[in-house]
């Protein structure tokens, strides 16, 4: 059986471009998601290193840089109300979950950027 796969919003940071990757099903239930971050260089694209982000229960969507660390937002399973943003470290280390009240948004988070003072 063939696993879907979604390259995902990506930002530029350090020369280097990180993307979401999901290697397992988007949207779906905890345990179906394979999360992660690819980071590539930015002249080459050469595939430079692999983040593992198995938090990241429903599949990885978008990632964002900000002072030196990340946050990497993900997909949403129908009917749950509040998506989850989870923040890492510069070596994409998990450093905590944060949870956004809201209503269900159809796909969860796409994107995610650092803009004006707020994300």
């Amino acid at each position: 059986m063939k696993a879907d796969y979604d390259q995902g919003d990506l930002c530029l940071a350090g020369g280097k471009v990180f993307v979401a990757v999901n290697l397992g099903k988007f949207n779906e239930p905890a345990g179906q998601a394979d999360s992660w971050v690819y980071v590539f260089d930015t002249v080459t694209l050469d595939l430079l290193a692999r983040h593992r982000l198995p938090e990241l229960v429903h599949g990885a969507g978008g990632v964002a840089h900000r002072d030196g660390g990340f946050i990497v937002a993900c997909g949403l399973p129908p009917k749950v109300a509040e998506n989850h943003l989870y923040e890492y470290d510069a070596n994409f280390k998990f450093q905590r979950r944060h949870v956004l009240a809201n209503d269900h948004t159809e796909k969860g988070i796409q994107t995610a950027t650092w803009a004006n003072g707020a994300w």
